[in-house]
């Protein structure tokens, strides 16, 4: 999964100043966070977070399945976390469920790579699928 937008998350640091990481930051200070970034941390997902594989939460203990949670910003995170998530999350299960059900699928280009690229938004190129409604 992939956030939407690519760039930080920007927040500016309140009035005295803050503690992040051990250091000080004082007030005023514009600091972000990208989630492009924090979902490709090999020390979070392991050394192939750059690789598209969903599995890597099934096989995990559950102090490495928070950490990776924690890292997901997708939808954002905290008081500024997306207010629609779990409609979308719904939403995405119902509708990727439903194609799964209904449609053998197969890469139509099997030896292209997919690439993403991160601007303001993230794009995916490269991923092209030929669905066939299963006969009922």
């Amino acid at each position: 999964m992939y956030p939407v937008v690519g760039t930080p998350f920007d927040r500016v640091v309140p009035k005295g100043g803050d503690i992040l990481s051990g250091y000080f930051v004082p007030e005023g200070t514009v600091v972000g966070i990208s989630g492009w970034v924090t979902q490709r941390d090999k020390g979070v997902f392991g050394d192939d977070a750059d690789s598209f594989r969903p599995e890597r939460w099934l096989d995990v203990d559950e102090k490495r399945f928070r950490e990776m949670d924690r890292s997901m910003l997708a939808f954002g995170q905290g008081t500024r976390g997306c207010v629609g998530k779990h409609v979308a999350m719904m939403a995405i299960t119902k509708t990727v469920g439903q194609i799964v059900r209904e449609y053998d699928m197969e890469w139509a280009a099997p030896g292209d790579e997919w690439e993403e690229t991160c601007h303001q938004h993230v794009r995916q190129t490269g991923v092209i699928m030929r669905l066939k409604r299963r006969e009922k």
